[in-house]
């Protein structure tokens, strides 16, 4: 860790190196930061708010899985193939190169969820209610888009329970000096090099000038002419109207 003096606004900028910086502290951030910090890799986590877990905090913990237990328990049939055809008939993928990343994180995300990532979360202790839910069926009809079977697997404890088991593991690595965990610090922008801050710099400045000396003065004209108008041909003789206007 390094201190020294930004020349140009003479404030003290602290440098701090780490092979990744993970920026939010949610269920997705914490996963991340717990994976890395177990590979070996220093990590700085940067979340805005005083706590840890974000959204997931307050939500119901359903998880999207495929071909459990717990389905399987309920006579619910259920595959790769088919929940592959639900996502994407919800999504509405384009057939153009624009969404082939998304068609591939889907497909990988439901291979995924029918296969790793139960036992995964059984074997960091996270446990399910017996009875999966139903829900994002599309119009509220199983034959329309949306999920063509339950799904929504709730866990014990609801968004506390999943985010447990990695608070735990962030807190500990944290402890042990492998993750930088600095909350209530807000990210406003990623800067790579010198010739980025530079480009940043001048793009904020020419978007100023062009506000300044165009869009400000142009809408201040347009809403004085229209003001005119509309109090001279539309509101003769109401004096409130007029008043309301200048």
């Amino acid at each position: 860790m390094m201190t020294d003096t930004d020349r140009s606004t003479g404030a003290d900028v602290t440098h701090v190196r780490a092979d990744v910086i993970v920026i939010g502290a949610g269920l997705a951030g914490l996963v991340v930061a717990a994976e890395l910090a177990d590979a070996g890799r220093r990590v700085i986590m940067l979340e805005g708010e005083a706590r840890l877990g974000g959204q997931a905090t307050w939500s119901l913990g359903g998880l999207f899985l495929v071909d459990t237990p717990e389905q399987r328990r309920l006579g619910i049939r259920d595959d790769v193939e088919l929940a592959t055809a639900d996502w994407f008939a919800s999504a509405e993928f384009d057939d153009g190169p624009h969404d082939v990343w998304s068609r591939r994180w889907a497909r990988a995300y439901v291979e995924a969820a029918a296969e790793a990532l139960s036992p995964w979360l059984r074997s960091l202790g996270v446990q399910f209610f017996p009875l999966v839910q139903w829900a994002e069926r599309g119009g509220g009809l199983a034959d329309g888009p949306g999920n063509s079977v339950p799904r929504f697997h709730v866990v014990w404890g609801t968004g506390p329970g999943i985010l447990d088991p990695f608070q735990r593991r962030v807190q500990t690595h944290q402890s042990e000096a492998r993750i930088d965990l600095r909350l209530a610090h807000r990210v406003e922008r990623l800067l790579t090099e010198d010739g980025l801050a530079r480009q940043d710099f001048m793009t904020s400045v020419r978007n100023n000038a062009y506000y300044v000396a165009i869009v400000v003065p142009t809408q201040t004209v347009l809403a004085l002419f229209l003001a005119l108008v509309v109090n001279q041909q539309r509101l003769k003789g109401r004096s409130f109207f007029r008043t309301a206007f200048f």
